[in-house]
């Protein structure tokens, strides 16, 4: 117990307010500026991100969920997690030039939101285009030039690294922009879906809590065992506790199981009196490989080179 005595800085202290800890992530991938000619193509897929299709110049006709889209500039296409996509190339016979990225937040509250704007085309000058507009142009900016567009081969190196550093920063600038605005357009916004049942929400945040319970609690465990072990617990099947999840939050509660795995992982790694094999062991993994694999898998970097980065 600490001792209090007349040097405690305690003792003096008449009130205290606190703001409650706020612990998320916000990555970002496949951020790229593209110009492709009139016959370019990209297959039907999908992907557990977030996507943000802004078309920069000329026109592209896109296909969402069985659904096509004629995509003029300026205009925002917005796709959800799970969502099949394919581009059918642009729409007018001509170049055709497009802004995309990919992005990934753990944050539960914020994903409700964002599955919450179901609209797949929202127009230039719409209220979501608008909130977006400034760091999709940041975005633009920091995009760098081709290769060879300029400087010398006595310079290029330093060059090279000068720009790389110049892009992050501004992309870094760019990220906290985007979600700043989201988060801000989401609050203020209306869900566009339609209403579902209070019991699903009520499920699917109930789950949400039982899997956050179970990955802090530093015991090892199995996605699948979690999942059923909750769904008996909470009296639905599996197969049920996923459609609601993944309703709600827009992936799975393995993928949400692998986000706090990541992070909790992050914070144990900053421990050095735990070793790389114990952290894998409370995390449930098979041995300190399968960790790894999937730590590198997250992050590019191993648990080792991580816990070093971070001390």
């Amino acid at each position: 117990m600490r001792s209090l005595g007349p040097e405690d800085p305690m003792d003096q202290v008449v009130g205290n307010r606190w703001m409650p800890d706020v612990e998320f992530s916000f990555r970002l991938y496949a951020v790229h500026r593209r110009r492709v000619r009139a016959a370019w193509r990209y297959p039907e897929h999908e992907h557990e991100m977030f996507e943000i299709n802004v078309v920069t110049d000329g026109a592209q006709r896109m296909k969402v969920a069985g659904r096509e889209w004629l995509q003029r500039k300026g205009d925002v296409l917005w796709l959800l997690p799970s969502v099949r996509h394919e581009s059918l190339g642009a729409a007018e016979g001509a170049e055709m030039e497009y802004f995309c990225l990919h992005f990934a937040v753990d944050d539960l509250p914020l994903r409700k939101r964002l599955n919450g704007l179901t609209r797949v085309l929202y127009a230039r000058g719409s209220p979501l285009e608008r909130c977006l507009r400034p760091s999709v142009e940041r975005f633009l900016a920091a995009i760098a030039p081709e290769e060879g567009a300029a400087g010398g081969r006595e310079n290029g190196v330093a060059a090279a690294a000068s720009q790389a550093a110049d892009v992050r920063q501004t992309a870094l600038e760019a990220a906290f922009g985007l979600f700043a605005a989201l988060h801000d357009f989401v609050r203020r916004t209306p869900p566009e879906t339609t209403v579902r049942p209070a019991g699903n929400a009520e499920l699917a945040d109930r789950l949400a809590a039982g899997i956050e319970r179970m990955v802090l609690r530093d015991v090892a465990h199995d996605g699948e065992k979690t999942l059923l072990k909750l769904a008996r617990q909470m009296g639905y099947s599996p197969a049920h506790c996923q459609r609601v999840f993944r309703q709600a939050y827009g992936m799975s509660p393995r993928q949400y199981m692998t986000l706090l795995k990541l992070n909790h992982a992050k914070r144990l790694l900053q421990d050095p009196s735990r070793s790389i094999e114990q952290i894998s062991e409370m995390l449930g993994y098979r041995d300190v490989s399968q960790f790894s694999k999937q730590f590198k898998r997250w992050m590019n970097l191993s648990p080792s080179a991580y816990r070093q980065l971070s001390h």
